[in-house]
């Protein structure tokens, strides 16, 4: 069978079109996310605190889901304070949740409603070893 010229170039433009197309909305929606872990032992300071996250942008998302449990064991008995605003620099930030620190898992979700997210942990002894499993998904 013999295809004209026409056939040929009308099907390749069309190959090109579709390729041109922007990517699927599932697609899209795999590169708005980021998923950051906090698996690690981690020191209270000298006023027992532990700033978990640090500063985290989070202004391109709609929602954050954080969960924290001390794994293997509680060591310590401490608050996780989860606060959303402008934390780096100059800061003016409020709390969006707070709660203890313990060993059953509860994933806990945010709207965004900052620029910044930040999580920390506070209350604990001085110098002492905690043993954190978290995770951050902002999507």
């Amino acid at each position: 069978m013999k295809v004209s010229r026409f056939v040929l170039l009308s099907f390749a433009l069309a190959c090109s079109a579709l390729s041109a197309l922007p990517a699927r909305a599932d697609e899209e929606e795999h590169e708005r996310t980021k998923f950051l872990t906090f698996f690690n032992t981690y020191t209270t300071d000298g006023f027992g605190q532990i700033f978990l996250t640090g500063p985290v942008k989070v202004a391109d998302y709609r929602k954050v889901d954080f969960e924290i449990i001390q794994f293997p064991h509680a060591a310590v008995s401490m608050f996780v304070v989860c606060d959303m605003g402008k934390i780096s620099g100059e800061t003016l930030a409020a709390p969006v949740g707070q709660f203890p620190l313990g060993t059953a898992a509860q994933i806990n979700s945010f709207d965004v409603r900052g620029p910044e997210f930040s999580c920390v942990l506070i209350g604990g002894p001085p110098n002492t070893a905690v043993p954190i499993q978290a995770w951050l998904f902002l999507h």
